[in-house]
């Protein structure tokens, strides 16, 4: 017995039910089976045609729930049932006008994917020391932000204006004008009848040989294998193709054997640091990576990189409609700047007709834990002014900013203008220790510099100084590209800024059908957070009007 009002099962002579309260008009009929079913096989849910663009429900639900608080016990309630229909109509009306997607659309509402199943990871061997995927169908989120970014570039705009676009097919066009020997195939009779939407690199030590990995997601493994078989044997290139696990997985004829005698021992995407340090990461985006620090460099290299070298790194590009952000975070290593420094050399305080700036905070007490590894030449440089260790020290301070006007960047100046700030425990050391580099390497004098309690500020022009040292003039912290370009800039340890309004105000050098897209961007960010314990975060992001 089912109640009317909200279809749970009711306990017999109930009048009332317990899931939603409404007084029982109840029936014994069984609900209508979802459309997403198939025949024969009630409640599953069947492969989603390749025109939707989208993987299946739990994925687009998963994109439509608020982050929700952490911790371990933490349950999403599931919506109220007696306004899914309202909800549902609304998703899917916005979603349509969004992509185009219909049907498919609507169904997804009611419980798609979850952007399971096995990953290019999940091929590959634990002993990989370096990984990078891309994902063709990532959350509808990244999805319909990815496409709104790029959406004046030529390609993509023809694929809008088609309808649904498919990714696969744009990449495939780049694809075959770089492998002469897919050249002449055709996609839609060679490739989008096996072509699934994940691909992988991955790179491990094989000896005294660098073994390389790629694993193409194909739905069906027979035709797949077969025609990548096909191409590799017209470029006679000595490699080999193994099915396994919904993947075609790509070796040198050299290294097959190490690959799978080590893919038998575990695989990379169970468990371990690998599987942690990816989901910390949040979404993955369209694109994803990893990195073993002490081991990658060896598998490029027999005596590669510091023997020393500990930590991990792990990396997502992602998407909104108005910004194209690669995020990463390091793990456990031994060489994270570890001075808990923050602010970025105030580099929100420089005027607001900096053109192009980078901020570095910490930088006295970074330079006492790493000069003793810099070597002889660090020593030379500073010898040549005549300058000690503390009087580098000093000039680098607690916060070291350095701008140059957009003017310069613009060509409007033909002066070579920058400028500084410094926030010094010894800020006169600092100011002496600045003009006896100006001297010794620029054969000439700043400008003109000043010292206003613990902050020096320096120019090579009258102008730029004065709104460097003013408190009332416009700062980078009041514009929105900047602060979209580098929101976290009062939290970094260092930070960087372009204004790319200024690098591409006219489009001029590139061809004209990009030109939208190339003067659509606005400024270009990036940022290191040292969050102590060895560990970091960092961004580099592209915004874009």
């Amino acid at each position: 017995m089912r109640c009317t009002t909200c279809g749970q099962d009711l306990p017999e002579q109930a009048t009332t039910c317990p899931h939603c309260g409404r007084a029982s008009e109840v029936s014994t009929q069984q609900p209508m089976p979802s459309p997403w079913a198939q025949p024969g096989n009630p409640g599953t849910v069947p492969s989603v045609p390749a025109t939707s663009g989208y993987g299946g429900p739990q994925e687009y639900r998963a994109t439509h729930v608020p982050s929700p608080p952490m911790g371990p016990d933490f349950v999403i309630p599931p919506p109220p049932r007696k306004r899914r229909g309202l909800v549902g109509a609304l998703i899917g009306a916005v979603s349509i006008l969004l992509l185009g997607g219909g049907v498919a659309v609507a169904g997804g509402y009611l419980g798609w994917y979850d952007g399971g199943g096995k990953h290019p990871y999940d091929v590959m061997p634990a002993a990989t020391a370096a990984y990078l995927q891309l994902d063709l169908n990532p959350s509808l989120a990244q999805k319909v932000s990815t496409w709104q970014f790029f959406s004046d570039v030529p390609d993509v705009k023809d694929a809008l204006a088609q309808g649904q676009p498919d990714p696969k097919r744009l990449l495939w066009r780049w694809f075959t004008s770089n492998w002469e020997s897919a050249a002449g195939s055709d996609y839609d009779r060679d490739v989008k009848p096996w072509l699934g939407d994940r691909v992988g690199f991955g790179v491990m030590r094989n000896g005294d040989r660098t073994a390389w990995m790629t694993a193409i997601q194909v739905t069906d493994e027979a035709k797949g294998v077969d025609q990548l078989r096909t191409w590799i044997s017209a470029s006679q290139q000595a490699y080999d193709v193994t099915a396994r696990d919904g993947y075609a997985l790509i070796t040198m004829t050299p290294d097959t054997s190490s690959v799978l005698v080590e893919l038998e021992r575990g695989s990379l995407g169970e468990g371990g640091t690998f599987a942690s340090d990816l989901a910390s990461l949040g979404d993955p985006g369209v694109l994803a990576g990893w990195s073993d620090l002490g081991t990658a460099p060896r598998a490029f290299s027999p005596g590669g990189g510091d023997q020393d070298l500990q930590g991990r790194v792990a990396f997502a590009l992602r998407f909104t409609a108005d910004a194209m952000s690669l995020d990463g975070k390091v793990i456990g290593s031994n060489v994270a700047n570890g001075t808990g420094s923050v602010g970025a050399g105030e580099l929100g305080n420089l005027p607001a007709t900096t053109g192009a700036a980078i901020g570095v905070s910490g930088g006295a007490a970074t330079l006492k834990l790493t000069w003793p590894h810099l070597g002889s030449e660090a020593g030379s440089w500073a010898a040549q002014a005549g300058l000690e260790q503390a009087d580098v020290e000093a000039l680098l301070g607690r916060q070291l900013s350095v701008g140059i006007p957009a003017a310069v960047l613009s060509g409007s100046s033909d002066d070579p203008a920058f400028g500084l700030r410094v926030v010094s425990d010894d800020v006169l050391r600092a100011q002496r220790t600045l003009r006896a580099v100006s001297s010794t390497f620029f054969q000439a004098d700043v400008v003109v510099d000043a010292v206003d309690g613990e902050v020096l500020t320096a120019a090579t022009t009258r102008g730029y100084f004065e709104e460097l040292r003013s408190a009332g003039s416009a700062k980078l912290s009041g514009s929105e590209v900047f602060t979209k370009a580098v929101p976290d800039h009062a939290r970094a340890t260092s930070a960087f800024f372009l204004d790319l309004r200024l690098a591409v105000r006219d489009g001029a050098g590139v061809p004209e059908e990009y030109r939208p897209f190339f003067t659509a961007l606005r400024g270009l960010g990036g940022e290191y957070l040292d969050e102590g314990s060895g560990n970091a975060s960092w961004s580099v992001r592209v915004v874009r009007a």
